[in-house]
């Protein structure tokens, strides 16, 4: 995909993937260099995180420790590109979960 972008004229293409997952090593492992290739992905959604935040204020099952070991994890678990890059997003419940309206 990078490479056809960048045949366009897209040099700066931005790509990132959605793996519904609370782990940071299996998210993180469709990140670059991570995933055996040169960027499979450029980033990914950060469902770690997004499953901690719910369950520490939405479910309060999780306490908030759980978010500084998910910080601390993102080094070791996701390519030094993406580490900056992960997509969030402030909800309570994802967006593959909803029920259609009436």
């Amino acid at each position: 995909m990078h490479q056809f972008a960048t045949s366009i004229g897209k040099s700066n293409f931005f790509m990132f993937g959605e793996y519904e997952d609370g782990s940071d090593a299996n998210v993180g492992s469709y990140t670059g260099i991570k995933a055996g290739g040169a960027y499979a992905l450029d980033s990914e959604v950060d469902y770690p995180l997004y499953f901690m935040v719910n369950g520490i204020f939405a479910q309060a099952n999780a306490n908030s420790k759980q978010l500084e070991d998910h910080f601390n994890a993102i080094a070791a678990n996701y390519d030094v590109p993406a580490q900056m890059r992960l997509v969030t997003f402030p909800m309570t419940e994802s967006h593959d979960a909803r029920k259609p309206s009436p």
